[in-house]
């Protein structure tokens, strides 16, 4: 749905026109450990057992929710414009129609509990052919692929909805997104092993590239930041369990070497867990919709947050107004009334900052600034007559006022000009001083 505005804009002629963008943008550089320092309290103990005690119900819970979908909307969409493929060429009307028919939108739902086997992306139609816009709209072609609804973990429960015709792909909905996967990378689970992982302890990672293997020296798994293992504590570490695909389709576990590089969740939210996590987020790539695995905006704020036992929705804006904390409305406010709200009244760490199509992460001041954690594609710029980007591409540390030096920057966009409220995840109640 997030692209849906967009869309309706290239229809009705809204969008402007620009050259594929190739300016980068030198990010001035804040340190993670001068920031870090901000974070002067911790959880209190009812606070983080009632945040895991929730994200407990929601990972294992999408197991029950049998609410059928409505892709309606999709297919409506890829009907009125097909696109641009990875040939930058239109897509052919027939092939749309090939997706559509291959989707067996009208079939009835098949509600089969199982477990993601390696990590996917979640497709708006079962293919993974891109749809792009054109370039020459500002902020479109590369990297947004409009089919990309996410990416989800290996080892995250989903429910199966439906099968395509072919069988090659399944419509499932985890608890924070839905979307087409190739059946392939999917296991169904039966109720002995959703009762069985409903027992076992859960573990993380503090490291976005931890390599796990069998006692064989097999590999099993990638760990990634965000990503949740079942598993137990033995005397030579953690023993995580990962789940496989077996001939019949069900799930079948391996076992990894015990390592110390797996800790129980969630993670204790201090000082140094927070920089530990922040540090391997920092500087990854830009990934609309978990492209080529790398995050977007809310796809890392979701991940650090998970690393910490509470749940946040997929998208920015479902992030902004999820039902945790307490929200502050900052649109009325001029931009430097609005900066010195953020820093009177924001949490460091544990305030979500959101405007149109983007989410940042307060993590408090610095310089007699407010400083925010993000993953940003770049930021608007004229060239000649027509707006385009200057790359940023990766998530980094940045003040709300990123770009102001640009002297062919887009008026009035600023971070600081766009941020509409700000949602704080922690109550007075939730928290404790160090």
């Amino acid at each position: 749905m997030r692209w849906l505005c967009c869309l309706f804009a290239l229809f009705v002629g809204g969008c402007t026109l620009a050259p594929t963008p190739t300016e980068e943008f030198a990010v001035p550089p804040i340190l993670l450990e001068d920031v870090a320092q901000n974070l002067d309290y911790t959880l209190t103990k009812d606070a983080q057992e009632r945040f895991v005690a929730a994200y407990r119900k929601k990972h294992f819970g999408i197991w029950k929710q049998k609410n059928p979908s409505d892709w309606s909307w999709a297919v409506e969409i890829a009907r009125k414009n097909p696109g641009i493929g990875e040939n930058l060429l239109p897509n052919d009307t027939e092939w749309i129609e090939s997706l559509i028919a291959n989707a067996d939108l009208q079939s009835a739902p098949t509600w089969q509990a199982a477990i993601v086997v390696a990590d996917s992306p979640l497709r708006q139609m079962p293919t993974k052919k891109p749809y792009f816009l054109p370039s020459t709209i500002a902020g479109e072609g590369y990297p947004f692929d409009h089919w990309q609804n996410s990416a989800v973990f290996a080892s995250t429960p989903v429910l199966i909805e439906r099968k395509s015709k072919d069988g090659a792909w399944l419509l499932v909905h985890a608890s924070f997104v839905s979307g087409w996967i190739e059946s392939r990378n999917v296991a169904r689970v039966h109720e002995r092993d959703q009762e069985r992982m409903q027992t076992l302890a859960l573990f993380v990672p503090t490291s976005d590239n931890l390599t796990l293997h069998a006692p064989n020296g097999l590999w099993l798994d990638n760990a990634r930041i965000g990503k949740i293992f079942v598993g137990q504590q033995t005397k030579n570490g953690i023993v995580a369990h990962i789940p496989q695909r077996a001939l019949d389709g069900f799930v079948v576990w391996a076992k990894t070497q015990p390592t110390q590089q797996l800790q129980a969740f969630p993670l204790d939210f201090t000082q140094q867990n927070v920089q530990t996590i922040a540090a391997q987020l920092l500087g990854e790539k830009y990934g609309w919709g978990g492209l080529l695995g790398n995050r977007d905006c809310s796809a890392m704020l979701r991940d650090f947050w998970s690393s910490f036992g509470l749940w946040l929705p997929r998208n920015s804006g479902a992030q902004a107004q999820v039902e945790q904390g307490e929200i502050l409305e900052l649109g009325m406010y001029a931009p430097h009334e609005k900066e010195q709200l953020i820093l009177a009244k924001g949490k460091a760490w544990g305030s979500l900052l959101w405007l149109s199509g983007h989410i940042v992460l307060y993590v408090g001041e610095h310089n007699q600034k407010a400083i925010v954690f993000h993953n940003l594609w770049g930021l608007r710029v004229i060239e000649g007559t027509q707006e385009s980007r200057a790359i940023v591409g990766r998530s980094i540390l940045s003040d709300l006022w990123l770009g102001l030096e640009l002297p062919n920057r887009v008026p009035d966009m600023l971070l600081i000009d766009r941020i509409a409220t700000m949602r704080t995840l922690l109550l007075p109640d939730d928290i404790q001083p160090h």
